[in-house]
């Protein structure tokens, strides 16, 4: 076994143990929430969505959905993921079962692919850090990406069959070989082999994410800001060109047969051939301006026109290429604060506290920044100096623009931290071997300190698709009409965008907030009306929070709503037994441009004399009559409450915005109305503190019949049965246009 000069020995058994760590930390996470129930439950919401796209592709292997009408009622949604990730799943499934695999060893196959792929990515971590640095710090730099619970973890965890793993493993690997290619102590036969490795590479990854041009512009600017460079020192520097220029070729021949079904792999084209170009180009003109006189100004002065020409050239064409501009402000700081934690910018999330990153990374972000500082005076060979350099800093900025991005960098703290680690080993001198061993044994305990306390806290976590929602897609699947002509449409790789009026308009849909409907399109084999693409997300929270039944029909009628499934998980804050959470309430007031407080706030009731210190939640009318909490916590009947109590504040302190002061407890609304309109203070509103009891009447929801309700419930405030946590109910309307199933 060999890659560049590695030869397996004492390094490759060390290595080996490493990918097993990083194997069984990846397993033993979530294998509980995986495995520990009668079905296979994958722990995030794209997975199961990658696993409906497996299902069809295992029928029709190496086929793939381009446009699904099952994304989203009514008309469907192309689909943007590249088909590289799913061909992982489905080949290895169609391998193992012969040809003819079951459902259940492809989900198998589906959850265990993550565990397998993220602790591969070890390999090529182990070979860039020995190759920029050394042996040892390339062990080390494989031993933290194996252990440290970042993003790069947990999207490679058991059951996180998201193409994310496959993104770090392919982008890190195509950076593998150009490396190991750029090295001109080896055969230039070698060098061309590694060139055509990364090409295929490259070429896999790029058929894997739609963002891949990213990572293209990273190896790019390495290219061309290294001939520069190498030019401006009077260096030869032809060998970058003619080694970067067959792996972007290689990897255009891959992407090309696929650049009319999305627009992204036009892009990716178009990026890898810019690459090509400019760097035949700065090569070119390095050998036109080396006849001047002042040759290296010449050639200065012509690069920097050359930059601000293109800049030029990109800035009048940003409204021109169809999906480009989105695409470019996905990687911008500067953007409105989603409501999906994920895209949110660096110092606008969780992770910027108590510094940028800590909770991500722990210690290893402090090895990492000494390793940058240590880096700067090292002697790192130039090259590799530089393209280090640029693919940390592109990814750091990605980062700072959407935490997401974590997952990218990971490779690029563990490389550093793996540096500083070696360093600081090599820098303190141990007479004995026992003492250089326990230093390394300390070391690791730090490294790998997060990753045990994570394991702790995940051991026991329950799987986000619970029981309750099982039952409730099973009853969808089996006692609800099929929402296409054709019985066998979920199996079906042919639609076009253009679609089949007789089977890709689907003739009704299941409404249910954004987060469910990846689990509606595949266990439920029905159709959503918002999806985790937050198609039509803000008509179906508009619904959610309509206080006015005719509204609200007119609202269920648009987005063509037959069924509507509501749970827990739509209040503002869950309370079962011991567990308390908060709910998406919140996120469906912003989803439908309104604020969280206008409905729910939390006061500081310290010193109210009750029982329940610190933040309490108080709930106002809106709450109550939104549809979301009408269904859920009264099933649509009317409710008319036993006493209605008023609210006074001022202003907090302690962290708290507000602080309660007061409360007055009446028989009837109109007591609590007349009472709180003839207080000089406008402090006073009308209020509840169980989000399950309401302060206001609410009439009877007509229209609305429930026919499903799952057998896990809610308990009230008082210990007893509540609501049930799932519940489905049929709209019978006439203009749904379905007959009763």
């Amino acid at each position: 076994m060999s890659i560049g000069r590695f030869r397996f020995g004492a390094t490759g058994w060390w290595l080996l143990a490493i990918i097993a760590a990083a194997f069984a930390a990846r397993v033993s996470l979530t294998y509980s929430a995986v495995f520990g129930h009668d079905t296979i439950r994958f722990v995030e919401n794209d997975a199961w969505y990658h696993m409906r796209l497996v299902d069809a592709t295992v029928r029709h292997f190496p086929a793939r959905l381009w446009f699904d009408p099952y994304a989203v009622h009514p008309t469907g949604e192309p689909i943007d993921a590249g088909p590289f990730f799913d061909w992982i799943v489905a080949g290895t499934a169609l391998a193992l079962g012969m040809g003819s695999p079951s459902p259940n060893l492809v989900d198998s196959v589906g959850a265990y692919v993550p565990p397998v792929l993220g602790a591969l990515l070890c390999l090529p971590v182990y070979v860039l850090g020995r190759e920029f640095f050394s042996r040892r710090a390339g062990l080390w730099a494989a031993l933290i990406i194996a252990v440290v619970p970042a993003q790069t973890l947990i999207r490679s965890e058991l059951g996180y069959t998201d193409h994310h793993c496959a993104e770090t493993l392919l982008s890190t690997t195509a950076l593998m070989w150009i490396v190991l290619a750029l090295d001109r102590s080896r055969a230039w036969r070698s060098r061309l082999l590694f060139s055509a490795a990364a090409g295929v590479t490259l070429g896999c990854y790029l058929l894997t994410w739609s963002g891949g041009s990213l990572f293209v512009l990273v190896i790019a600017s390495a290219g061309v800001a290294n001939l520069v460079l190498q030019r401006l020192r009077g260096s030869p520097a032809a060998d970058d060109l003619q080694l970067l220029s067959p792996a972007f070729i290689v990897a255009i021949a891959m992407v090309m047969p696929w650049i009319g079904t999305r627009p992204y792999f036009g892009y990716h084209v178009a990026m890898l051939t810019l690459g090509v170009v400019s760097l035949l180009a700065i090569h070119a003109w390095g050998i036109v301006s080396a006849r001047f006189s002042r040759d290296r100004l010449a050639y200065g002065v012509g690069i920097i026109a050359a930059v601000l020409m293109g800049l030029a050239l990109a800035f009048l064409a940003r409204g021109n290429v169809s999906g480009l501009g989105e695409q470019v402000r996905r990687l911008l700081p500067w953007g409105r604060v989603a409501y999906v934690r994920e895209a949110l910018p660096l110092l606008q999330s969780e992770l910027r506290y108590p510094i940028p990153l800590w909770n991500e990374f722990g210690p290893s972000l402090l090895l990492a920044i000494a390793g940058g500082f240590c880096l700067a005076g090292s002697r790192i060979e130039p090259r590799r100096g530089l393209l280090l350099l640029i693919w940390t800093c592109v990814l750091l900025a990605a980062t700072v623009a959407q935490v997401r991005f974590t997952y990218y960098l990971g490779v690029n703290i563990a490389l550093l931290a793996g540096y500083a680690a070696d360093a600081l080993l090599r820098a303190v001198e141990f007479r004995r071997r026992q003492l250089r061993v326990i230093a390394a044994v300390v070391a690791l305990a730090v490294i790998a300190s997060p990753l045990a306390a994570r394991m702790k806290a995940e051991r026991h976590k329950p799987s986000n698709f619970s029981d309750d929602w099982y039952d409730a897609l099973q009853w969808l699947n089996t006692r609800t009409p099929e929402p296409f002509s054709d019985p066998d449409a979920y199996y079906r790789t042919d639609f076009t965008l253009d679609g089949n009026p007789r089977t890709s308009t689907s003739t009704y849909g299941v409404l249910a907030w954004w987060d469910y409907g990846y689990f509606i399109v595949r266990v439920g084999r029905r159709v959503p009306v918002t999806n985790p693409r937050q198609t039509h997300v803000a008509r179906v929270a508009r619904f959610l929070l309509a206080q006015d039944p005719p509204e609200a029909e007119s609202l269920a009628d648009d987005v063509g709503a037959r069924y509507v499934v509501v749970d827990a998980m739509l209040q503002s804050r869950i309370q079962a037994g011991s567990f308390r959470t908060n709910g998406f309430f919140g996120a469906v007031a912003i989803a439908a441009g309104r604020e969280p407080t206008d409905f729910c706030e939390e006061f500081d009731a310290s010193g109210e004399g009750t029982l329940e210190q610190g933040p309490r939640l108080y709930c106002y009318p809106d709450y109550y009559r939104a549809m979301a909490v009408r269904l859920y916590a009264f099933g649509g009947r009317a409710v008319v409450p036993s006493s209605v109590t008023a609210i006074s504040w001022a202003d907090g302190s302690s962290g708290h915005s507000k602080r309660l002061v007061g409360q007055r407890t009446f028989a009837t609304l109109e007591e609590a109305s007349r009472f709180v309109g003839s207080q000089p203070s406008k402090r006073w509103r009308i209020a509840s503190s169980d989000p399950l009891t309401s302060c206001v009447p609410l009439e009877a929801l007509p229209g609305y019949r429930q026919v499903f309700r799952s057998i896990g419930q809610q308990p009230t405030s008082a210990g007893e049965p509540g609501p049930s946590f799932v519940q489905i109910y049929e709209r019978s309307v006439s203009s749904v246009g379905q007959r009763e199933p």
